[in-house]
């Protein structure tokens, strides 16, 4: 009943000649978690019609609902990443523009997905692990990239990046 009416956007202002620009869309719940990341602004055109480049994935919380265990296991270790990304967030430089309202609504929202948690996220198959979330508050996207490739014993051949502001 609350769609469009009832959710929360504050702006995290980076410090000076810095740029912030992706998006987290993350509905939780106690039957479902659902994430978007992409440039996407949560806006009718920034959803529908605009040229934009996004992933998303649902979790339902009956295992039944979902595809594979592995998948299963992957989202919810995605989840858990996201989870501490903002937690990182509200604990770095950018946190100084963050009102406290934005941080109750934050940290109600993954608490209602806490739930993830309860998840088997062990190892799974080697595709489940090829897929991580990366930010850059804390070290550069490609350093992290390159660690996660070399843990993996493989070698990095080439490096393609999209962005339309890159």
């Amino acid at each position: 009943t609350a769609l469009g009416q009832a959710y929360h956007v504050s702006p995290i202002r980076p410090p000076t000649n810095r740029t912030f620009h992706p998006k987290v869309h993350l509905l939780t719940g106690q039957n479902r978690v659902q994430v978007m990341v992409g440039s996407g602004n949560l806006t009718h055109p920034g959803l529908t019609t605009n040229q934009e480049i996004a992933t998303r994935f649902t979790l339902p919380a009956d295992p039944n609902e979902d595809e594979t265990g592995a998948t299963r296991a992957m989202k919810a270790r995605l989840y858990c990443d996201l989870e501490e990304y903002f937690h990182t967030l509200l604990d770095s430089e950018f946190s100084r523009t963050v009102d406290s309202a934005t941080r109750q609504t934050i940290n109600h929202t993954l608490e209602a997905g806490a739930w993830v948690h309860d998840i088997d996220t062990g190892q799974s198959d080697s595709a489940g692990d090829a897929t991580h979330l990366f930010h850059s508050i804390t070290q550069p996207i490609l350093d992290q990239a390159i660690a996660v490739i070399d843990d993996r014993g493989e070698e990095l051949q080439s490096v393609d990046i999209i962005a339309p502001f890159y």
